[in-house]
């Protein structure tokens, strides 16, 4: 059961990191190029993981935190609270980290996050160090939104249709598609491959024609 400590250690032991962290370049190695937080704080991750030689062991990490928050209502609330002080969460994870004897980098890493007031996108951040690793492995998460469940026969000819047009110089890239609903679109699909961004909604069309309409009026 996770519960809000009383007492804690203070913050020096994420200042060391903060900085290179904060000064963190893309890997030589090709990754998922980051297009928003969650993705610059996954690749200072695991740049930093790796110039250390602790890969294996934050990707562990990783995954052990993605079980915690995923298993621990209160834990993922608290973190994603944006009100309450960069002081208190940084005294709270810095128990966490230390009652779960995360890695040196990941713990150091999860720091930085409170200290910065990021911890809000402690799931979205956890989510893309995933990608990169998946993406060095030749996985490719492909993310399908739509406003109904797919077909399995629907989803088979997408994703043959997606790695065709994407990943034609690719043939052994190992696609992973991940739906999610969204009635909002009215219908049609969006479809994001890594920071290519498809959308192909019926509230998109919609839209368009509204402003094609409002400039022939105006």
């Amino acid at each position: 059961m996770f519960r809000l400590p009383t007492s804690l250690p203070a913050r020096a032991l994420a200042r060391s990191l903060s900085r290179r962290l904060s000064t963190a370049v893309a890997a030589e190695v090709e990754i998922p190029r980051a297009v928003d937080t969650a993705g610059r704080y996954a690749t200072a991750l695991y740049n930093a993981a790796r110039k250390t030689g602790s890969l294996d062991a934050v990707i562990g990490d990783v995954s052990r935190m993605q079980n915690m928050t995923t298993e621990n209502a209160t834990l993922e609330r608290f973190l994603a609270n944006p009100t309450l002080p960069r002081t208190a969460k940084t005294e709270v994870v810095s128990d966490i980290v230390r009652k779960a004897a995360f890695s040196d980098i990941f713990s150091h890493f999860f720091i930085v996050m409170a200290e910065n007031g990021r911890t809000g996108e402690t799931t979205k951040t956890l989510q893309s160090f995933q990608d990169i690793i998946a993406a060095l492995k030749g996985e490719v998460v492909v993310k399908v939104t739509t406003t109904m469940p797919l077909s399995d026969w629907e989803l088979a000819l997408l994703k043959k249709e997606i790695k065709a047009r994407f990943f034609a110089d690719k043939p052994n890239a190992e696609l992973t598609v991940e739906t999610a609903i969204d009635q909002s679109l009215l219908g049609g699909l969006t479809i994001m491959v890594g920071d290519r961004f498809m959308d192909l909604s019926t509230r998109t069309e919609l839209r368009k024609l509204q402003e094609v309409i409002l400039k022939s009026v105006s």
